[in-house]
């Protein structure tokens, strides 16, 4: 259990702020950066994941998001966010099939 208020949380929410900052200015590869990054750097946080996996597939990276997705529920079974996004994409087929 992480202690709110800690400079990680801190630093890990400018990230994630910032990212999502980003993907609402259509700056979609500059937010997978910065999302790259707070995954890198807080490469348990199965928010960081999380977000990674949303920017990547709002950018059409689809492995790339469920990967990420697939993270984030590893790191933490209770995130519904990434298991329902999961359960949708392996339910439709890829574009091109």
């Amino acid at each position: 259990v992480r202690k709110q208020g800690t400079d990680k949380d801190a630093g890990e929410g400018v990230l994630n702020n910032l990212g999502y900052d980003l993907l609402a200015n259509e700056r979609r590869g500059d937010a997978i950066a910065i999302f790259k990054l707070a995954a890198e750097t807080f490469p348990q946080s199965a928010n960081a994941h999380d977000s990674l996996g949303e920017a990547y597939l709002g950018n059409g990276q689809r492995d790339l998001a469920m990967r990420h997705y697939e993270t984030s529920l590893a790191l933490d079974p209770k995130n519904a966010h990434a298991a329902r996004v999961l359960a949708d994409l392996k339910a439709a087929p890829a574009p091109g099939n």
